[in-house]
């Protein structure tokens, strides 16, 4: 991190691990599918009900917390996201019954809500080469939610499923003091009212139709992503064997998961070296016509093809990450660019967390495999929505250069 100042690498240090620790409260349940409904004695519909609460939780709240960000800065919102997801999960110890479980999930993903707007607004505003930090800011999640299935499901195999969120809040509580460190992050004002920019900037908000586009991308890559990951360790173990291996379901399945998605952390690494160079609306259409077309072929495949079609569907989603981050910052002014981050998230996470009720129920009723033939057509939804930021980006660019 030698290009950046010591102000910028603790805010990439820290965002770096909070990234990895939100994330991880994502990708834990999906490995821990085969414990909780012989633990609860419940069906996939009903983990896809968990699942959904969370994820709409954790959406639900990144309107407000973006909001609020651009009126108070990032340091005080991002401290209550780690003590106050922290504790959560060292009250899962405590849980006994589904009821429970799916509380104390939606109030940990209300928590959760609150660190993608403020972090990512954070750097935005106090880092330079946004596109690079915004990629090390991708890979960090990437490569939490590549692992948490494998040692979530290594843990609770071995030591019960309630160990992994255990030991995830004792790692939050440091982290949450260490996150008392962060510098004030304030958009300074002018006498008249307009913030004082740290860089140049458009003040004028991007066309409705351009909102509108991209919040619908997100949202389609959204609900593609929640009802892939939701169920990929247990189609992983049902369509992939590894041999005469003495190894459970349970593990197989996380495990092979985790190598699939090991593959995002290159996408992101790569996305963010070149998106400071290159058109990131242009680079979107590219990653979501490729995601869309690797997650059809995960419905076909079985055995090795199944998991070299799930190593490019990783890749390829994982690099949209800092590419939406990085066209939000480009299109959105500084005074409402939290408020932006904000409603991307909601899209993301809390309208794409329908999507694992909607793939609990093809699974029980279709089998797994008709979830991502499902699920490669939001992909594609998603495509023909970044066709028209394309078009609009270059239209914009065009009448500056006229005038």
């Amino acid at each position: 991190m030698n290009e950046y100042t010591k102000t910028e690498g603790r805010i990439i240090r820290l965002t770096i691990a909070g990234h990895g620790f939100t994330h991880f409260f994502e990708g834990a349940i999906p490995p821990l599918i085969p414990l909780l409904m012989l633990s609860f004695g419940v069906d996939y519909f009903r983990i896809g009900i968990v699942v959904t609460v969370f994820s709409y939780a954790y959406g639900l709240g990144s309107l407000p917390a973006g909001f609020i960000t651009d009126k108070i800065g990032s340091k005080g919102l991002i401290s209550l996201f780690f003590f106050g997801t922290s504790i959560l999960s060292l009250t899962v110890v405590l849980v006994n019954g589904y009821y429970a479980f799916l509380i104390v999930m939606g109030a940990i993903g209300l928590t959760g809500s609150v660190y993608h707007p403020t972090a990512n607004t954070l750097i935005s505003h106090r880092v330079r080469n946004r596109g690079r930090a915004y990629g090390i800011h991708g890979i960090s999640g990437s490569l939490s939610l590549a692992l948490t299935p494998a040692i979530a499901a290594l843990m609770g195999a071995r030591f019960g499923w309630k160990s992994a969120y255990l030991a995830a809040g004792l790692v939050g509580i440091f982290l949450a003091f260490y996150s008392l460190t962060l510098p004030e992050d304030r958009i300074k004002r002018e006498p008249d009212g307009k913030p004082d920019i740290r860089e140049a900037a458009e003040e004028e908000l991007p066309s409705k139709m351009f909102l509108v586009a991209f919040f619908i991308s997100a949202a389609s890559l959204g609900m593609a992503y929640r009802g892939i990951m939701t169920f990929l360790p247990a189609y992983m173990a049902e369509n992939f064997s590894l041999g005469n291996s003495d190894i459970d379901k349970v593990s197989v399945g996380g495990i092979i998961a985790t190598l699939s998605l090991l593959s995002g952390t290159a996408g992101q690494y790569i996305t963010g070296r070149i998106i400071d160079r290159r058109s990131p609306e242009k680079i979107y259409t590219l990653i979501s016509f490729a995601g869309g077309s690797f997650v059809l072929l995960m419905s076909f495949t079985r055995s090795l093809p199944l998991l070299l079609s799930a190593i490019c569907f990783a890749f390829f989603y994982f690099s949209a990450q800092p590419v939406q981050n990085y066209i939000l910052a480009k299109h959105m002014p500084p005074r409402v660019r939290g408020l932006g981050f904000g409603a991307h998230f909601f899209m993301v996470f809390a309208v794409g967390s329908t999507a694992a009720a909607i793939s609990g129920f093809l699974a029980d009723r279709y089998g797994l495999s008709t979830v991502y033939l499902s699920m490669s057509g939001f992909f594609f939804l998603s495509w023909i929505m970044t066709l028209y930021l394309v078009r609009y980006t270059q239209k914009t660019t065009l009448h500056k250069l006229e005038t």
